[in-house]
């Protein structure tokens, strides 16, 4: 599995952890329930990454280092986009955290 990267909202109330293998998996932390991960160098734990407050599972090709990132100014809505590669697409995803909503772009 890659690691992936790792980014807090700028308000701080969520973290958000990529990662792939078989799939692409987005794993989102309230840091009210994990604080310690609004540390710069914090990365989640095995415990934290089995019991996220979100998670999703994408059966498709992004790879986790390669996406970018970008939270909106209020830090409820997250755009995960990876450029195209090769002969695949650009593939963008948006995560509504007022909702809980995954929405592909």
């Amino acid at each position: 599995m890659d690691g992936g990267q790792k980014s807090t909202s700028p308000n701080a109330e969520w973290y958000a952890h990529l990662a792939s293998g078989g799939g692409f998996e987005i794993s989102l932390f309230d840091t009210a329930r994990f604080p310690e991960l609004k540390e710069d160098d914090a990365w989640p734990s095995r415990a934290q990454l089995d019991h996220p407050t979100a998670q999703y599972l994408i059966p498709v090709p992004i790879r986790a280092r390669v996406a970018k990132m970008k939270w909106e100014a209020d830090g409820k809505v997250l755009h995960i986009v990876q450029g195209p590669i090769n002969s695949q697409p650009a593939i963008g995803y948006t995560v509504d955290l007022q909702n809980f909503q995954l929405i592909k772009d």
